[in-house]
């Protein structure tokens, strides 16, 4: 008789549940269908949309390649070949230990069109932002429909569509995962299973994109703070230990990366401002102006000519929500403390030491400040909001306008038209605010005002897609097709260099040519590869640049007689084939030279084959008199050498880049040669010593422990919250028996 009063609370607990699924459900099929579609609509009317600049030259030769690797079982982390584009875990955004990115690099072998993939790959990571977005918003208590609104915004975000997305494809990674992880803690926060922060989490931080992190550990530790301060010692320590988990993987993918900077042209440890990719309050002024464009200087001078600055047409209208209730700031306290450090870190200097372009945070500003405008618009009591905010909002949006427009007049006539549709939506929130379209319930009011935000969010972009359609950033017109990128430099043998600049004249006039990552495409083993971590050495010798273009001046620096050696540079590199570009300064071939012959020409320019082709770097190339060994075994992390004779004093010098890490046995490491080519001390070797060099990621004990505690902690936690959360229902259930 007593189980009767107990089971029907518990049967309408249950029904609630279910509806409010089934409208989280809706809210989240719907924002990922518009996000989907207005994603669309831009590879329609710009059909490489998705293929600009990074992803063309960087993003899919390197899924290319991690493919190749994973499917023939060379997976590696490390490629003398590649010189300074080979030190895979270490370039971070390579994404080797991803699951996402080796997911990706598999898709990339099994397709035959590279604008294809990265349309499908970067569309799905829109509407993976939208879905996160939705959930997140949703842990607030937002209703299901402002809960779309947020959804439908943060894809929408100026920076994300018009730099992340066309290009910069790891950025969109982690902005993509950002909500999904922030759910997550909240979820954890509250004494749920902690997995989906885990994983979302992890799969941030292996994308390799520092900014990301940056953002994820900017929310955690304000987090932090919030239970702290708010003595809620349970969600305080989950906090804690989520972040230790996020923090012991970030070692592994970092700190080979932070311990290999002092050779590359990362390594700097001042603050500078160039002005150069970041912003100011000015420009964030108009940040909710979607077809207006600030100054945001970089390569393309002081105005990018697309809105980087835009979050969303709605933001003014916080105005409406305060002041707000103290209980939902202090709820809110992770976002707007986000969103402060986020707001510091765009307006800031350009360069902190290694890290450059702060406008990068963007994205994570821009989803802390849609989570706070739109949790505290679904709390507002509309019928409420007085007279005076209304105007103030629209002073707000116009001021906006006025920024945008004084900066770039010309384009008084866009920044208009987006100016009026956020005033049409304010005008029209107000008639139904105050019950002059139709008298509505209180919830009536709010779905229907979410759907005039939907709508005007919709509306505001579709002028931004006909006038602004395409990324400030280039499109180097690179071909898409696996066919013709394969079909490049076919005549190389071994490993091969190129000599030139190949950006520019990449396979769109029929030139036999490749640039950046897209000789991963080729059979060729070209170590003209693109890297953000330039061996500085290195690339001062042979003038190479990020992404592997050289000055003509590297021919004779590669044929030319080494002074302490008595070899050609070209033969310490190991190489066996060398393409001169024909360009300014070389308008005619080069003399072969002597071991080496010309094997084909075309309107590319030349390529140059040696006689006698040899194996591939990594190898033994020069060893001082007296000193003669054999090389047992090689990889492509390591040699093993057997001293045939007695060696008092003696050196030997490697085809490999003398990157942090490597560790020698019956040798020892000496001074690179040259600044940069793995160079060892025989001194005291006897006949028949056995010389090893291994490479490993510096600090390795470190980074495999963090690794190892990081994955099992996890795991560890997982299970014992799923046991935990068992037994508890287990219990539920029998209370009710009783």
């Amino acid at each position: 008789m007593t189980a009767l009063p107990t089971a029907a609370p518990a049967t309408a607990a249950r029904a609630a549940r279910h509806r409010e699924s089934r409208a989280t459900a809706i809210a989240v099929v719907f924002a990922a269908l518009v996000t989907a579609a207005l994603a669309v609509g831009r590879a329609v009317l710009v059909p490489r949309f998705y293929y600009f600049d990074d992803t063309q030259t960087g993003a899919v030769g390197q899924w290319w390649e991690l493919g190749e690797r994973w499917v023939s079982g060379t997976w590696s982390i490390l490629s003398p070949s590649q010189w300074q584009a080979g030190n895979f875990l270490a370039e971070g955004q390579w994404g080797l230990l991803s699951p996402l990115t080796t997911v990706i690099a598999l898709l990339t072998r099994a397709s035959d069109d590279m604008a294809v993939l990265a349309t499908v790959v970067k569309i799905s990571l829109l509407v993976g932002t939208s879905i996160g977005t939705v959930l997140l918003v949703r842990s607030f208590g937002a209703s299901s429909p402002w809960s779309a609104v947020a959804g439908i915004a943060t894809p929408l975000i100026g920076f994300t569509v018009y730099m992340d997305a066309p290009s910069w494809v790891t950025g969109l990674m982690t902005s993509a995962l950002f909500p999904m992880a922030w759910w997550g803690l909240r979820r954890v926060s509250m004494g749920r299973n902690p997995w989906i922060l885990l994983v979302s989490a992890g799969l941030l931080v292996t994308a390799g994109y520092v900014f990301g992190v940056l953002g994820l550990a900017t929310l955690m530790i304000v987090t932090l703070l919030q239970h702290a301060v708010r003595s809620e010692r349970a969600s305080a320590l989950r906090v804690l230990l989520a972040g230790l988990v996020v923090a012991l993987l970030s070692i592994v993918i970092y700190l080979p990366a932070i311990l290999t900077s002092g050779v590359s042209v990362r390594a700097s440890t001042g603050i500078a401002n160039d002005g150069f990719l970041n912003a100011d309050l000015s420009d964030l002024l108009a940040s909710s102006v979607a077809t207006g464009s600030v100054s945001i200087e970089a390569w393309w001078g002081a105005f990018p000519g697309t809105p980087l600055q835009y979050i969303a047409w709605f933001l003014p209208l916080i105005l409406l929500t305060l002041p707000a209730p103290r209980t939902t700031l202090e709820e809110l306290a992770p976002a707007i403390g986000t969103a402060t450090v986020m707001l510091l870190l765009v307006i800031g200097p350009s360069a902190v030491g290694p890290l450059r372009f702060p406008v990068r945070m963007m994205p994570y500003l821009g989803i802390a400040l849609i989570v706070i405008a739109v949790v505290l618009m679904s709390r507002v009591r509309w019928p409420e909001v007085t007279t005076g905010r209304w105007v103030a909002t629209a002073i707000l949006m116009v001021a906006g306008g006025f920024a945008a427009w004084a900066q770039q007049p010309e384009t008084a006539a866009r920044v208009a038209l987006s100016i009026a549709i956020g005033l049409l939506a304010l005008a029209t929130m107000r008639a139904l605010a105050t019950g002059r379209l139709r008298p509505l319930t209180r919830q009536s009011l709010q779905s229907t005002l979410a759907a005039v935000a939907v709508a005007a969010t919709v509306l505001a972009v579709l002028p931004q897609m006909y006038w602004l359609r395409t990324s400030p950033l280039p499109d180097y017109g690179a071909e898409a097709g696996v066919q013709e990128l394969s079909d490049v430099l076919n005549e190389a043998e071994g490993d091969t260099f190129v000599v030139g600049s190949a950006l520019g004249r990449l396979r769109t006039g029929g030139d036999d040519v490749l640039a950046a990552n897209l000789w991963y495409f080729s059979d060729a083993e070209v170590q003209n590869t693109y890297t953000v971590l330039q061996y500085r050495e290195y690339a001062e010798d042979l003038c190479m640049d990020l992404r592997g273009s050289t000055c003509q001046a590297a021919f004779e620096t590669l044929f030319e007689q080494d002074a302490a050696t008595g070899e050609r540079l070209a033969d310490l590199l190991s190489l066996s084939s060398v393409l001169v570009l024909e360009e300014e300064g070389r308008p005619r071939a080069p003399s072969a030279p002597s071991g080496w012959s010309m094997v084909d020409e075309s309107g590319s320019g030349w390529l140059f084959v040696r006689d006698d082709p040899v194996p591939p770097a990594g190898g033994i190339e020069w060893a001082s008199t007296g000193a003669t060994l054999r090389i047992d075994e090689q990889s492509e992390t390591g040699l093993r050498a057997t001293v045939l004779e007695d060696v008092d004093q003696g050196t030997i010098v490697t085809s490999r880049l003398a990157w942090p890490g490597y560790v020698v046995d019956g040798a020892s490491l000496t001074d690179p040669h040259r600044g940069y080519l793995l160079t060892l001390d025989l001194e005291g070797a006897r006949a028949g010593d056995v010389i090893s060099v291994e490479f490993r990621p510096p600090a390795w004990p470190i980074v495999a422990i963090s690794g190892l505690l990081s994955v099992f902690g996890g795991l560890a936690w997982c299970l014992a919250a799923a046991v935990l959360q068992l037994r508890s229902q287990r219990g539920g259930r029998a209370m009710r028996r009783r």
